[in-house]
């Protein structure tokens, strides 16, 4: 984040590189002491990563609730001058609808995609961590 902004760039940054993140948590050959040290920093990127996405998120839920809120007040406001009368339904179908809030929903659904991906990352780094620690703790076994 800089200066409060969010920075997707970095983020995705990792979701470009996702092929590689599933390779670099398969244990093959490796040097056990060079995957002990660098996991805890491996697993606090891909966490804040995630914590970022998560709060675009919720930034972006609540842009779309308000981009609800904003196009009911028009419709239904539009619907009075009008003299007609409208129902709930009627209304919330002009507004799921609207273009305005179609881009909004499409916004979220990206970043949900995003979330869930960075979600499957860091268990799959919580996993490698489990691994990780069965090996060092038995080293003459193999996984």
């Amino acid at each position: 984040m800089a200066n409060g902004k969010f920075d997707e760039k970095v983020l995705d940054t990792f979701l470009e590189q996702y092929q590689e993140f599933i390779k670099s948590v398969r244990l093959g050959e490796f040097n056990l002491d060079d995957l002990i040290r660098d996991y805890p920093s491996r697993k606090a990127r891909y966490a804040l990563a995630l914590e970022r996405m998560r709060s675009k998120l919720a930034e972006l839920k609540l842009q779309q609730k308000e981009t609800y809120y904003r196009l009911y007040r028009k419709y239904k406001q539009d619907a009075v001058e009008k003299g007609l009368k409208i129902t709930e339904e009627g209304v919330k179908s002009l507004i799921y609808t609207d273009e305005e809030y179609i881009e909004a929903s499409k916004k979220v659904l990206e970043v949900e995609e995003k979330v869930g991906i960075l979600q499957a990352c860091k268990e799959a780094l919580e996993d490698q961590g489990r691994m990780l620690f069965l090996l060092y703790e038995n080293p003459e076994n193999k996984l």
